[in-house]
């Protein structure tokens, strides 16, 4: 049972940290709204305030393979029959996904990283697929969904 919850747990603190990890670079950018949240200080660089941002994309990456390890360890052989096959090779491809979005970021931390405005639009554009992949797992394998539903 604890296992089951962690699975659960995990996932859906996985569902609330991918928006908020999204979300930071453009509070950051914007200085009023920075400054409400106060997470703005004056004389930091853009760098030094993308801390959390970088911190927490390492989190998700993490959590990810814990959730995959403990979900699949916790359901076995016989519950990946019930579970949608489909979500399942999402799931794979958004770990993979996170894989890449994690080289880039730590490459885009670089400020004389070259073709850094290309690298950028691929991280956004990485991002995008994360969520895609992640909300369809979302959809087709979560129980916590499910039971919702019916």
């Amino acid at each position: 049972m604890p296992t089951l919850w962690f699975a659960n747990g995990s996932g859906w603190a996985l569902t609330l940290a991918i928006p908020v990890t999204i979300a930071l670079p453009y509070a950051l950018r914007r200085k009023r709204l920075a400054q409400a949240l106060r997470i703005f200080a004056q004389g930091k660089s853009w760098f030094q305030r993308m801390r959390l941002h970088y911190w927490l994309g390492y989190f998700i990456t993490g959590a990810t393979l814990a959730h995959a390890f403990v979900a699949m360890r916790a359901f076995g052989a016989s519950a990946a029959g019930q579970a949608a096959i489909l979500g399942l090779y999402l799931a794979t491809g958004a770990l993979f996904l996170l894989f890449g979005q994690v080289t880039l970021g730590r490459m885009l931390q670089r400020p004389d990283a070259p073709n850094r405005r290309l690298m950028r639009r691929l991280h956004f554009t990485t991002m995008l697929g994360i969520v895609a992949l992640a909300a369809g797992h979302i959809a087709l394998n979560s129980s916590t969904l499910h039971l919702a539903v019916k």
